[in-house]
């Protein structure tokens, strides 16, 4: 084999390397937009509850106040 057959080899090997860490880069991307946007759809959900459960508990007050 020559020194030219080697080089190639070696440079083929690279570029697959290269290519593959490519990959799964673009996966580990696509994963951190997929949890920021569940993070997003949970913090919304949070603050939804949370705005829920202040309206409760302003209904449980007026109806103590109406009580006694």
């Amino acid at each position: 084999m020559g020194k030219e057959a080697c080089s190639s080899k070696a440079s083929d090997y690279k570029y697959s390397y290269v290519t593959k860490i490519q990959a799964d880069l673009d996966i580990a991307k696509k994963e951190v937009e997929n949890l920021t946007s569940q993070l997003g759809d949970r913090d919304k959900q949070l603050k939804d509850l949370k705005n829920s459960t202040d309206d409760v508990e302003g209904l449980k007050t007026k109806i103590a106040h109406q009580v006694i």
